[in-house]
């Protein structure tokens, strides 16, 4: 679903879900009498047909803060991460944000000095990054 926002998707479509509680022609996902009549729930998530067969649409929504890790980043924003334990879609999370309108803060652990990281271990290009933080 993080994906959606990332591409300018308007949603992710699935059979996922279809009879069970998130299919709008069930609850479509409300737990409760409150979530039935919010304003929101009929947004979420439609049923769509596509070549004669049900799916359903889960709507992309906008992401305003993405916090991603790293492990270097340099003056640009380029963030690496040599260290790290795994690439967890940190540019696909920053991608959304950014494709959102939202803010995409880099946590990581050292500076180094512009145009010093190798291009290819950089994983989130800069125009992706807003702030560093360094821990």
């Amino acid at each position: 679903m993080i994906r959606a926002p990332a591409t300018h998707s308007p949603g992710h479509i699935t059979s996922v879900g279809l009879g069970t509680f998130v299919d709008p022609n069930l609850s479509g996902g409300a737990v409760n009498e409150a979530a039935k009549n919010s304003k929101f729930h009929d947004d979420l998530v439609s049923r769509i047909s596509l070549d004669s067969e049900e799916f359903l649409m889960y709507k992309a929504l906008p992401i305003d803060v993405a916090i991603i890790r790293g492990t270097t980043a340099d003056a640009q924003g380029n963030i690496t991460i040599e260290e790290e334990s795994l690439l967890c879609d940190q540019k696909i999370i920053a991608a959304a944000a950014k494709n959102s309108g939202g803010l995409v803060i880099a946590q990581v652990k050292r500076l180094a000095a512009n145009g010093s990281l190798p291009a290819r271990s950089v994983a989130v290009p800069g125009p992706l990054v807003d702030c560093v933080v360094v821990v």
